[in-house]
């Protein structure tokens, strides 16, 4: 159970919000505001009201930014993004739980278990904790859009992984104990931390598995950073880079090893070209998974090979997953439009007793099961986006290339894990608002430029 500090902590963080708001310019209290309530708040700790969504550490930073970004908007509408591509997918990711709702009214029967239809109060529900969601892409869009904001959020990135590795590498020492003594409980099952004769950090993420999916995005962006930085920056730069190298390999989180490892040619060796067409690539991939999945066209029986390469435990983790999502992917497609919605309608249940004899990992099946195609589309639509649009040749800057290879490694990660959080949103807003700002500049120079050459 959650003790004191956990409520305390959770709720005195607007306070902290309100503090970074007065002391640091737009772009960095937005960051700072979501990124360490990510990073220090209490995970499974909330409390869950009536149609609102939980007042979780999800919730609570995001609703911070948003209120103290209010006095700086001329009206909501500037929350939308000017990529009419994303406004659409924004706008269906909102809506699209009511399609849920409306199509998933009647009731589900397993055995003795009893699932409930889905009632208009729930489209409400679903589609407000949707909006929370999208608060840090719709703030990133907006306010962390220039060459300048975009370093900023790079570095960040990188300066987050470096103050997290301390208390990581604490725990690699120790065990997962920090949530456990400062919160009063520990957040998930202790023996999924235990890996190679040792520990996973845990720290306040939850799970191991993303502290190595941070560590492994800060290890990309302070690479980045020294390649992007001349003279003593570039030590720095270079010596965080080993630092938080060392520190991933601690981590014992094979997945996190491969990101970096995969992506460190992309980041440093590749042309731009080069770059683009990897985004294009792992974009269309991860935004195309669950049709490629279901026409067998991923070689899931190589990659399970593979695995068996590093040890027994990840052939059969491996394994398991993908039996997952077969009899998952096979659920959701009997409503492949709007899904089954919520209150484990999505998941397989034994006929005979009811129990759920599925497992829910990746954040693609999470999202398809619940919501259907059009809320996946929608969701991993905003997120791939950016890729998208640099793989087709929109203009990017090398921090905005960087942004994009450190997206890469999380979105990859969406597919065997559940690494959505809201340092991916903010990084894919930020690089839609800096595209789109940079093509509403060129575009408001062309009169001036034509002017000039008559």
């Amino acid at each position: 159970m959650p003790n004191a500090i956990a409520y305390l902590a959770l709720f005195a963080w607007p306070l902290v919000g309100a503090l970074l708001f007065h002391k640091l310019p737009t772009h960095k209290a937005i960051i700072w505001t979501i990124l360490g309530g990510y990073l220090v708040l209490p995970e499974r700790v909330g409390i869950d009201l009536p149609l609102l969504p939980a007042f979780d550490k999800t919730f609570i930073p995001a609703a911070t930014a948003l209120f103290f970004c209010l006095p700086r908007l001329g009206s909501l509408w500037e929350l939308l993004p000017q990529d009419r591509v994303a406004s659409v997918l924004a706008l269906t990711f909102m809506l699209s739980p009511f399609g849920t709702a409306f199509t998933n009214g009647d009731p589900q029967i397993f055995g003795p278990t009893y699932l409930p239809g889905l009632r208009p109060y729930d489209a409400f529900s679903f589609g407000l904790s949707h909006a929370v969601h999208l608060v840090p892409f719709l703030l990133a869009q907006r306010f962390i859009r220039n060459e300048a904001a975009l370093r900023d959020l790079l570095a960040s990135i990188a300066i987050a992984g470096l103050i997290y590795s301390l208390p990581a590498l604490f725990e690699v020492r120790m065990s997962p104990q920090l949530h456990t003594w400062i919160y009063g409980f520990f957040p998930h099952s202790f023996i999924q931390q235990v890996r190679f004769g040792g520990f996973r950090p845990v720290v306040f993420l939850g799970h191991g598995l993303l502290v190595g999916l941070l560590i492994s995005m800060s290890t990309l962006a302070s690479l980045a950073l020294a390649r992007g930085h001349q003279g003593p920056a570039r030590a720095l730069w270079i010596a965080a880079s080993i630092w938080l190298a060392i520190t991933l390999l601690l981590s014992k989180t094979v997945s996190a090893w491969v990101y970096a490892v995969a992506l460190f040619p992309v980041l440093l060796l590749f042309g731009n070209r080069l770059k683009r067409m990897a985004l294009l690539f792992v974009g269309s991939i991860v935004l195309l998974y669950p049709a490629l999945r279901g026409m067998d066209l991923i070689p899931t029986a190589r990659i399970e090979a593979l695995a068996a390469l590093i040890n027994e435990a990840r052939f059969q983790s491996l394994q398991y997953r993908f039996q997952n999502e077969d009899i998952l992917l096979q659920r959701a497609n009997e409503r492949p439009f709007f899904g089954w919605g919520g209150w484990g309608r999505n998941e397989v249940h034994d006929n005979i007793t009811g129990d759920v004899i599925s497992v829910t990992d990746g954040a693609w099946i999470a999202f398809a099961g619940p919501y259907g195609w059009i809320g996946y589309i929608a969701g991993f639509g905003l997120l791939v986006r950016p890729l998208i649009m640099i793989g087709l040749g929109r203009k990017a800057s090398f921090t905005t290339l960087a942004l994009a290879v450190v997206l890469m490694a999380n979105l990859i990660d969406l597919i065997p894990n559940s690494g959505l959080r809201p340092i991916t949103w903010l990084v894919s807003g930020s690089i839609i608002g800096f595209i789109c700002l940079e093509y509403r500049d060129k575009a408001l120079r062309k009169p001036a430029y034509a002017k000039i050459r008559a």
